[in-house]
């Protein structure tokens, strides 16, 4: 009886492992570019940039620690009044830090598998703890 309490204990804590929460994308709110303090016009294209810099504010508005996971959100608005089409090409955008260090823009997969394997390792420490 004893070894068959085992055997369940054991089935249930795997179980629950290959159940842990992983990260799930949420969409966030904006608001219009002329309302960011460092908005700019750029041929009748406004932009504004908001970082998500403050720890507890990332963790308010992505539900995880994003910046332990390394990375720092950038949300970047455009909003083209201008008379010609605009294409943002993310390959080959990039973010300058205070350094003047550029850094290239994450591709959705990659900041996905961050974001997800962060968010394991975060459950399985906690269930360990």
């Amino acid at each position: 009886m004893n070894r068959y309490l085992v055997w369940i204990i054991a089935l249930i804590i795997i179980a629950g492992t290959g159940c842990s929460t992983t990260y799930r994308a949420k969409p966030l709110p904006f608001k219009s570019p002329s309302s960011f303090a460092n908005m700019v016009d750029v041929d009748g294209t406004q932009i504004g940039v908001r970082a998500f810099a403050d720890k507890k504010a990332a963790m308010d508005a992505f539900g995880f620690d994003i910046i332990g996971a390394g990375m720092l959100p950038v949300q970047v608005v455009f909003d083209n009044r201008g008379r010609h089409p605009l294409k943002i090409n993310a390959q080959q955008s990039f973010l300058e830090d205070e350094a003047g260090n550029l850094w290239p823009v994450l591709s959705r997969d990659a900041a996905y598998e961050r974001a997800t394997k962060y968010s394991r390792t975060e459950t399985v420490f906690k269930e360990g703890a």
